[in-house]
């Protein structure tokens, strides 16, 4: 349990400490749907991992050249996972956590009237830990991920923000109820999709 405060504690000041230089912060809703390929048994196997929750995003970017950087965070509750054709509601889990940052060297493209669309693509790290019953597992995954959306203007002070990131994690830290280290699977891989909608602010 410490464990686990201690590594969202480090992510959240990671990325608040951060604010004072960026040009804009959006808050909003996401949704995620993970989906791992595993070897059990020595066969290959499908994990699927969705959640839901909330994510904010750090924006510094310049308007002269087009280019800039993001830094996007996502606190998430696993609410089903699906391994083969087994199916579990995570609902009753002592503990589910699903936590995301991801830092992206960015583009962005005027659209007009419309706003601007921005793509950045660069490293992510997730901290995933599922406390049952009968199982106790943390996760920390490494890889690229990529966050596409476009901001729609309102107002000189306010857009709304829509799009999606995307992440692929390339290897695994783990520790469960009998194991404890990188993991040795050679099937190892996971893909993630997360849509997302927020409000931003500029804040310089």
């Amino acid at each position: 349990m410490v464990k686990k405060k201690v590594v969202l504690v480090v992510l959240l000041v990671g990325c608040m400490a951060t604010v004072g230089a960026f040009s804009w912060v959006s808050l909003g809703g996401e949704y995620s749907s993970a989906e791992f390929s595993l070897d059990i048994g020595g066969l290959l196997q499908t994990r699927t991992l969705t959640a839901a929750g909330a994510y904010i995003r750090l924006f510094d970017f310049s308007p002269s050249e087009g280019i800039g950087y993001l830094t996007h965070f996502s606190f998430l509750f696993p609410m089903q996972e699906k391994i083969g054709a087994s199916v579990y509601d995570l609902s009753g889990a002592h503990f589910r956590g699903q936590f995301t940052l991801t830092f992206a060297p960015t583009f962005m493209v005027s659209l007009g009237s419309l706003g601007m669309m921005y793509l950045g693509v660069g490293s992510t790290n997730q901290f995933i830990s599922i406390q049952l019953e009968t199982r106790q597992q943390v996760e920390y995954l490494f890889g690229i991920g990529a966050v596409a959306g476009i901001l729609t203007l309102f107002s000189p002070f306010g857009f709304l923000d829509v799009g999606v990131t995307a992440e692929y994690n390339l290897s695994l830290w783990v520790s469960s109820n009998n194991y404890f280290g990188w993991s040795n699977d050679p099937y190892y891989g996971m893909f993630a999709l997360r849509p997302y909608v927020g409000w931003g602010i500029w804040v310089d």
